[in-house]
């Protein structure tokens, strides 16, 4: 009977860890040609290490679990027991990384897979124990390349390099390997990535995981796309670059914007001239735990740069009149947070918003376009959301108001407060302390303690419930930034400092296995509906209020 030869060879790469490290260009380089849409680089040494596999006897236990289930031949078991035993058994030599890539269409092979070889004796005596259990021929060479077919998937490899492939449906297999050949032949290495710079930009990182979408893909997305089609950009003059590290007690994930065009490098000034660094003025009306996010922006410069690009063309008389007003009049810093779920009014947001404005523009256009009733101070508050009573007398569904929203300018703040009782321009009891906001353009936090408090209020399977509960112990918290236009950050940070996210992750999926193993998150196992009462409500880290402060408002009848 036939096997999959993609699991069988992705649990050899699992079990395969070598030693040492690695060139930052390869030599498969130039199997990969230059005019690729998309490029994934997995640095699998350098996983392997990190997600300590060789060390985790738990994974190791479930991976034998899983060969066993697998009912492979005794010899195909004895051939990856012997793998493990010395890894240089395999013949691939994983101190290069492997690397992923997507050519456009016209390349006969569309979606392939290049990496270093250590021994090609190895990699061929692998390989044709995988040949048998999947029932088909053994591995062939001609012109020194050898090659391997499994299906449709075609393996092809030297004593330098190998290259994996699906071959189209209607292909010839004589054409496909003849097209390869030329590529493992070629040595003066033009028209392929060995001598790009994008090449040498993705293996200069030192991540787990590159991906890099070339101008090329960019371009044909744009000539896709109507809205893209419009921008008078040259989209094939940047390349987009995203890099996964793993260090101890954090991860974190860098997106940029590479670039050579000085276009495209005038219109990235433009975008920083547009906003404005964040400041901590707005700190104090935030919660510490939450999901927080704040940015700085001038409106004005918004306003002239969209009008340049011809985006307010359309818009004549009056409302270009309002929103040019509105627009021009946020400058400064601009913060949201989501820190709550109110259960005893219906499962609500509890949260806040303010901007930094010259005037009330946009709150008195909101104002009246609402029709919002006025409140204490120069306040305005409306009904955010319904809940409804059922009348057992008279049988009829009463609507009852289970939040409010109010809102409002102050000292050239606006701003407004989402809730049952909902208070704006009042500091929260523990404020927001900042983490590492202040002097960049975009900034948002979530921590872990604000999504197990909400999860806890979720109905549902209790197992499950507690199961999440458990691993978010595990997490501090996550940001995202964005420090200069082009470059976008997310972080996220551990309990536990010394502990590695992909050793952690390795154990939370094998822990996973386990318990799902065991008959865990049942289906008849689920909480009953539980009614939150006001006190519920009351216990949670909302604001400190100035209750003199807010007489005149409190005064008012619900």
């Amino acid at each position: 009977m036939k096997k999959n030869f993609g699991f069988l060879l992705s649990v050899a790469f699992l079990l395969t860890m070598l030693l040492s490290s690695c060139s930052k260009m390869p030599k498969y380089s130039k199997l990969i040609p230059d005019d690729a849409y998309v490029l994934v680089r997995f640095d699998v040494k350098q996983i392997l290490e990190k997600s300590e596999l060789a060390d985790n006897s738990d994974a190791k236990k479930e991976m034998r679990k899983a060969l066993k289930e697998s009912n492979l031949r005794k010899e195909t078991r004895e051939k990856i027991e012997e793998i493990i035993s010395n890894p240089l058994n395999l013949g691939l030599d994983l101190r290069d990384p492997v690397v992923f890539y997507v050519t456009p269409q016209g390349h006969r092979m569309n979606s392939v897979l290049v990496g270093s070889v250590y021994d090609d004796d190895d990699f061929a005596s692998f390989l044709n124990t995988m040949a048998k259990e999947a029932d088909v021929e053994k591995v062939k060479t001609k012109n020194d390349l050898s090659y391997i077919y499994f299906g449709r998937t075609a393996v092809y490899f030297d004593d330098e390099s190998f290259y994996i492939a699906e071959i189209p449906f209607g292909a010839d297999e004589d054409d496909c390997r003849r097209d390869v050949q030329d590529l493992f032949q070629n040595k003066d290495e033009k028209g392929t990535m060995a001598a790009a710079q994008k090449m040498t930009e993705l293996c200069s990182r030192d991540g787990i995981v590159q991906l890099m979408i070339t101008g090329d893909a960019l371009e044909e997305m744009a000539r896709k796309e109507s809205e893209l089609r419009d921008l008078d950009l040259d989209l094939s003059k940047i390349d987009l670059l995203a890099d996964l590290e793993m260090n101890d007690g954090e991860c974190s994930i860098t997106g940029e914007v590479l670039t050579d065009d000085a276009q495209w490098k005038e219109e990235l000034d433009n975008m920083a001239a547009c906003a404005q660094k964040i400041d901590g003025s707005l700190f104090k009306y935030l919660p510490q735990s939450g999901l927080n996010m704040l940015c700085g922006i001038d409106g004005e410069k918004i306003w002239d740069a969209l009008e340049e690009d011809g985006l307010f063309k359309q818009m004549k008389g009056e409302d270009r009149r309002m929103f040019r007003k509105m627009l021009c009049s946020a400058k400064g810093n601009m913060a949201w947070s989501l820190y709550d779920i109110d259960t005893s009014h219906g499962s609500n947001p509890v949260m806040v918003g303010y901007m930094q404005t010259t005037d009330n523009s946009i709150v008195k256009a909101f104002q009246e376009s609402n029709r919002s009733e006025t409140v204490a101070g120069g306040l305005y508050r409306e009904v955010f959301s319904h809940s409804y009573d059922y009348d057992y007398e008279t049988g009829d569904m009463n609507s009852v108001v289970s939040s409010w929203m109010v809102y409002g300018c102050k000292n050239n703040v606006s701003g407004f407060a989402v809730g049952y009782d909902p208070k704006p321009f009042t500091p929260m009891t523990k404020a927001f302390t900042g983490r590492d906001a202040e002097g960049k353009l975009f900034y948002a936090c979530c921590d872990a303690n604000f999504i197990s408090r909400v999860a806890g209020k979720m109905n549902g399977n209790k197992e499950m419930k507690e199961y999440v509960q458990k691993q978010l112990k595990q997490y501090d918290y996550t940001e995202m930034y964005l420090d200069k236009p082009g470059k976008l950050v997310w972080k996220l940070y551990l309990t536990d400092k010394k502990a590695n996210p992909l050793a952690l992750l390795t154990q939370s999926c094998v822990d996973l296995v386990k318990e799902l193993r065991d008959g865990m998150f049942r289906n008849d196992s689920y909480d009953e509906y539980v009614e939150y009462v006001d006190e519920d409500y009351l216990d949670m880290d909302t604001v400190a209020v100035d209750t003199v402060a807010w007489d005149e408002y409190d005064s008012y009848a619900y």
